[in-house]
């Protein structure tokens, strides 16, 4: 008995302070996606940052107070500078390695500030390539700790408003994005409280990929300021796990292993979940329900136990997998900063032509255009949509969907200035590239 209790307070204590791991150079982990399976090709590579932190050590963060307060000037405290090499190293090697954006899964603040979140979202902003942010534990309750505490859990409000930008710039980038329940206000009733609880969902190049908030808003069952450390489904109407279900079952590019799943909590049946994971209950529960879409999971990421760990969600009773998890250190832990490089791989299915072939029977007429360019498909192909970049590769028109069975149509193009235009199909395995010249 003694012996797991011993083991009871290594992993609380190891957890209380902040491990400091001193390096020369930021670190990273790499993480493939369905490389291994047969006939996958790889498309891209992504940045997984979490557990930053912003504020941790400095008590008040900025100016007096957790609501109308304001960030201090500089990468005040060791995670704003952390956070910062992270960034630096993200601009220095994003061309050459890929990367083509910053998932943040959480944690961004240490108590939920306006201050904190100011901070993170102003070095964030460095970065050169877009990037998304999801909400955690220490982003839910604001306070100044042991001085002052809001009255109720309303940080994914102040999250909303400062990131609103970044979620604009967010629906530019991605392909199909949906804002989910993050800014419908909802009735918590174990809080029994309004929040936005942040839960969206966006694609980009085949992948899609579900953001989901399983963070608790009641208060924490101790002498402590903000929230606990425990995840919820948050499962009543228009909370998260409807949402997932009706999000998975429905993603528009949902296909072999091409879900990528984001949460702040891992789905974690380890010693750590008695303390930050779901009830056992809900777990079995929640496995057993994604057992069902199993084959269209690729990966789930998260943060929030600060540690570096891969291994497979599997169904409770039967073992049965469900799908891929990998945990990201905690940025904030690392003098020179750190987070994963996730490397995506499509999984091509065959489909009896080939993508030079798939282009040549593509027709654009007239080319040159001036008004109204008009568009043949091969029947043989399902296409679902395309978009249209100028010659310095920026997107002039948002990805449009192509209905089912249509091989002809029309594109207005007067609105496009004179010159080079590149227009991109995408089928279910794949893409191919059209060049057309505005003339007038």
């Amino acid at each position: 008995m003694k012996f797991y209790i011993y083991i009871l307070l290594f992993y609380l204590l190891s957890n209380t302070y902040t491990k400091v791991y001193a390096q020369n150079e930021t670190q990273i982990r790499e993480y493939s996606i369905n490389n291994e399976e047969p006939g996958a090709v790889y498309s891209f590579t992504f940045v997984h940052l979490t557990d930053i932190h912003i504020g941790e050590g400095q008590g008040d963060y900025g100016t007096p107070g957790y609501l109308n307060d304001t960030m201090p000037v500089g990468d005040i405290g060791y995670s704003a500078e952390r956070l910062r090499k992270a960034v630096n190293w993200i601009n220095q090697n994003a061309a050459a390695r890929n990367i083509k954006f910053v998932l943040v899964t959480g944690d961004i603040t240490d108590s939920g500030e306006r201050s904190e979140f100011e901070k993170a979202k102003e070095i964030l902003d460095a970065l050169e390539i877009p990037y998304i942010p999801t909400i955690g534990n220490h982003d839910i309750w604001p306070y100044v700790r042991y001085q002052d505490e809001a009255p109720y859990a309303y940080g994914d409000s102040i999250m909303a408003e400062i990131f609103k930008d970044t979620y604009e710039k967010g629906k530019q980038f991605f392909d199909h994005w949906d804002d989910g329940t993050r800014l419908t206000r909802v009735y918590n009733p174990e809080s029994k409280e309004y929040h936005y609880h942040q839960n969206f969902s966006f694609a980009y190049q085949g992948f899609g990929f579900l953001a989901f908030d399983f963070n608790p808003r009641y208060h924490v069952r101790k002498e402590e300021p903000g929230v606990g450390a425990e995840a919820r489904l948050n499962d009543f109407e228009n909370g998260t796990y409807p949402w997932l279900l009706n999000a998975i079952q429905n993603h528009p590019v949902k296909g072999d292993k091409n879900l990528i799943l984001l949460t702040h909590q891992p789905p974690h049946r380890d010693i750590a979940a008695l303390f930050n994971g779901l009830p056992l209950l809900d777990q079995d529960r929640m496995t057993r329900d994604l057992l069902k879409f199993s084959d269209h999971l690729g990966l789930w990421l998260a943060g929030h136990v600060h540690r570096n760990m891969n291994y497979s969600l599997r169904t409770i009773g039967g073992g049965v997998k469900v799908i891929n998890v990998k945990e990201t250190a905690a940025n904030k832990e690392y003098e020179e900063g750190f987070f994963s490089l996730i490397h995506a791989y499509q999984i091509q299915k065959p489909t009896g032509i080939k993508e030079n072939q798939i282009a040549d029977n593509i027709l654009l007429h007239p080319n040159p255009v001036d008004n109204i360019l008009r568009v043949s498909l091969p029947k043989n192909v399902s296409f679902s949509g395309y978009e249209v970049f100028n010659s310095n590769g920026a997107k002039v028109m948002d990805r449009k969907v192509i209905e089912n069975n249509v091989s002809d149509f029309t594109i207005q193009t007067n609105q496009l200035p004179k010159g080079m235009y590149v227009i991109q199909f995408y089928t279910e395995n794949t893409s191919v590239v059209k060049n057309f010249i505005k003339a007038n």
